[in-house]
């Protein structure tokens, strides 16, 4: 039942329920809503400080492998004193291994990222699903009461605190 839509928390502070006899109480909802909210807001704050930190670290490495690395490259090979042209060539094995050592971190920061805006986007799938599942047995009970529940039918019971268990899921 998932909707190909973005929540965003602005969308959840400004939901509103109508409200009903023997419904939920409003303050709660209004008060879980906004923790929802607040949590989401985060998630896309993180995912935002991610992204810049994973352009940056794709332009270091960009940086780290560009020019100077290969203009050196021949500068080393023509000096006429074999001292010089053994230190140009150490110089530029180290710029070589340092550009190594650029492009592997950048490519694990990448990896890194990447596992986490693939957790950031389950993370938000799974609050999406429980909202909804919350919304729909607000519904449901909604109707039961439009519906005229009898007088020897039991209360429907409340519905379980369906997103207390989200902070203890979340290792972003």
């Amino acid at each position: 039942m998932s909707r190909p839509y973005t929540i965003k928390p602005e969308d959840i502070r400004a939901q509103e329920f109508r409200g009903k006899m023997r419904g939920y109480d409003p303050v709660q909802v209004r008060s879980y809503l906004e923790e929802i909210a607040e949590q989401v807001q985060g998630l896309q704050r993180e995912a935002t400080d991610l992204r810049k930190r994973l352009v940056a670290a794709e332009q270091s490495a960009s940086h780290a492998t560009s020019s100077s690395v290969d203009s050196t490259d021949s500068a080393w090979r023509t000096p006429a004193n074999p001292d010089i042209q053994a230190e140009a060539k150490a110089i530029l094995d180290r710029a070589k291994a340092e550009a190594r050592n650029y492009e592997d971190e950048a490519r694990a920061q990448l990896s890194d990222l990447t596992r986490q805006v693939e957790e950031l986007k389950a993370l938000r799938t799974r609050l999406v699903s429980q909202i909804e599942t919350l919304l729909n047995s607000q519904l449901e009970h909604l109707d039961r009461i439009k519906g005229g529940m009898d007088d020897d039918e039991p209360p429907a019971p409340e519905a379980p605190p369906v997103m207390a268990s989200i902070s203890d899921n979340t290792q972003v």
